[in-house]
């Protein structure tokens, strides 16, 4: 097995791990992800979600969710829901916290 050398960002510190491939992966995938989450629970973009259909914001919200950023994928919905003035909208008259849950 292949061995590499990475950096995993660490809010205090820079921590090295000696990891294999598939391992580099998913920490790589992990990185992405918080990333994903910070980026759309920002409430300016979260307020954009309104411009996504319920069934794509639900789908960004289940990968939130599903990833440990529960918090990210409400703030996430509450920001479609607040947006969003279709008529068909589910999200206005729900529990987000509770719909979140049922999504994963």
């Amino acid at each position: 097995m292949k061995l590499r050398k990475i950096f995993r960002r660490k809010p205090e510190t820079v921590t090295p791990l000696i990891v294999g491939e598939a391992t580099l992966r998913a920490a790589q995938l992990d990185d992405a992800l918080a990333d994903l989450a910070n980026t759309f629970s920002l409430m300016g973009t979260a307020e954009a979600g309104g411009h996504f259909t319920c069934t794509e914001a639900d789908a960004l919200a289940r990968v939130l969710a599903a990833s440990g950023h529960r918090n990210a994928a409400i703030s996430w919905l509450e920001g479609h829901a607040y947006g969003d003035d279709d008529e068909d909208d589910v999200h206005p008259d729900i529990d987000i916290a509770e719909y979140v849950d049922s999504l994963v």
